[in-house]
């Protein structure tokens, strides 16, 4: 059988991981689906092992925090994952035996779905959205297109950021606004008085656009106390940000010595 992302949507009561059957306890988790249509939930961890990165297709940027995620030991039976029981029913649908199958999806527009990202799900990250990116993304709500210059333009500078490893990188970008989800989602789970350290994780993010790995470690550390009450929480991966270089313009601000 062979499962795919779907899209990531608040959890019924006594959801399960199909592939470790643990129990969800996330007010959202991940819904894949199987060839015919099947739905059923994974966790974080699972969805990761057994499916792969997800393809950002539909800018459910939630989907994106799988990037971040470690690959993290199995702690349970390697053998063979426990087949699915029937899926629990998200909203009505006839029997899956029913459902045509999916044909395959589009090619992912790689610079569209870079500018969207950086002009719609960067929200208080210092830089986040350029003159040129701004420009692109109102011809594209416009227009549902990108004229070929200003294409050229960023697509160049696509493949320039990923060359250099910078954080301006497509693959950064999805990174940070990965991370950015779960530390969102740690600080709905902690009380008010306790958030200071996830807000300056929060706010070192926004803006240098990574964390260190010891940053990285200390959430991990910080999301033992959060798996207490959600277990299902994820090991970050420490290591989402090693090798990334800073480009000069976001370096000119003396605090950005680190």
């Amino acid at each position: 059988m062979t499962w795919s992302y779907l899209r990531r949507d608040f959890l019924p009561p006594l959801a399960i991981c199909t592939f470790c059957r643990r129990p969800l306890h996330s007010e959202k988790g991940i819904v894949i689906t199987d060839e015919v249509g099947t739905e059923a939930f994974a966790g974080p961890s699972c969805a990761k092992k057994h499916l792969g990165q997800p393809e950002e297709r539909l800018l459910d940027v939630s989907r994106l925090a799988l990037l971040v995620v470690a690959d993290e030991p199995a702690q349970h039976n390697e053998s063979a994952p426990t087949p699915a029981s029937p899926a629990p029913e998200i909203g009505a649908g006839s029997s899956p035996t029913s459902s045509p199958q999916r044909p395959p999806l589009p090619p992912i527009d790689e610079v569209v779905q870079y500018v969207r990202l950086r002009c719609e799900a960067m929200n208080g990250f210092k830089f986040a959205v350029s003159k040129v990116l701004k420009l692109a993304h109102d011809e594209y709500k416009q227009s549902g297109e990108i004229e070929d210059g200003l294409r050229k333009q960023i697509g160049g500078a696509m493949r320039n950021a990923a060359a250099n490893k910078s954080v301006l990188s497509p693959i950064n970008v999805k990174r940070c606004i990965g991370l950015n989800h779960w530390l969102v989602e740690a600080v709905q789970h902690t009380n008010k008085d306790r958030r200071e350290f996830l807000e300056q994780m929060q706010t070192h993010l926004h803006r240098f656009w990574m964390l260190t790995p010891k940053q990285m470690a200390a959430i991990n550390r910080w999301g033992e106390h959060i798996r207490k009450r959600i277990d299902d929480f994820p090991l970050l991966d420490e290591e989402a940000f090693s090798g990334v270089t800073l480009p000069e313009f976001m370096q000119r601000n003396p605090s950005s010595r680190r």
